[in-house]
């Protein structure tokens, strides 16, 4: 009669635990693979997407600038309609040069070039900022930007206004792509930690995110609205950028 090796019969044996750290070995190997694959591509990707917004940028000005030129009269008197035109054709070559600096800002960012310059600011200059840059998504369809503690003229923050502007910007347009026309963004500003800091938080109406939908955002760097997350991957570094 054979006798067992060990007498607790879930116990493996020597040459199953060897093949079961091979099989681990071989799984982290390919992991690791497969991560430096997927880091070497993200790379090039972010490289070509910042020289193409170097490329874009400068007939991207001289277009806004030749339109303007026509919106003030200056070649010529136009009618209320033909201003109007104009002033949408503005406005949407303010949202591309928008899109152009997130993706120069992507490449900076993921080279680890720029640092947070940090000073005391007021809530309402940074209100301000962010108001006039939204302005070109919010107006054509009358969406509302409405914030909820940032009435204080004294209230101050120690942030760097320009970082914390195009994070508050990328995450309002975000939140304007899945809000109905005519309806409301909220912007909130709440004192934590005994009113040694403030919580900002970017509330829409739109039908939400899962759990699930998070941790996909989170790890593949993806928007749920079809575009590749890229405002969203420059926020998280953006605010990151705040504790360096």
């Amino acid at each position: 009669m054979l006798r067992p090796r060990y007498r607790n019969s879930n116990r493996p044996t020597s040459g199953e635990t060897t093949l079961s750290n091979t099989t681990s070995r071989r799984a982290r190997i390919r992991d690791r693979a497969e991560q430096a694959v997927i880091a070497n591509a993200s790379n090039a990707a972010a490289r070509l997407i910042s020289e193409t917004a170097h490329d874009v940028r400068s007939p991207l000005t001289a277009v806004r600038e030749s339109v303007r030129l026509v919106h003030d009269g200056d070649l010529g008197a136009i009618n209320a309609d033909q201003r109007s035109v104009l002033s949408d054709a503005i406005n949407q070559c303010e949202c591309i040069e928008h899109l152009v600096g997130e993706m120069v800002t992507l490449d900076r960012l993921r080279t680890g070039l720029p640092r947070a310059c940090r000073s005391f600011v007021t809530v309402s200059s940074v209100r301000k900022s962010v108001d006039r840059t939204l302005r070109p998504w919010a107006l054509p369809r009358q969406i509302s930007v409405v914030w909820d503690g940032a009435d204080d003229p004294n209230l101050k923050i120690f942030a760097d206004p320009h970082a914390l502007r195009r994070l508050i910007v990328n995450l309002v347009v975000n939140a304007i792509r899945v809000t109905r026309d005519g309806d409301c963004v909220l912007i909130e500003l709440r004192r934590v930690r005994g009113g040694e800091a403030i919580k900002w938080t970017v509330v829409d109406q739109g039908a939400g995110i899962s759990e699930s939908d998070m941790v996909q955002i989170a790890s593949r760097q993806q928007s749920l609205t079809g575009g590749e997350g890229l405002g969203l991957m420059i926020s998280r570094q953006l605010a990151a950028m705040h504790f360096s």
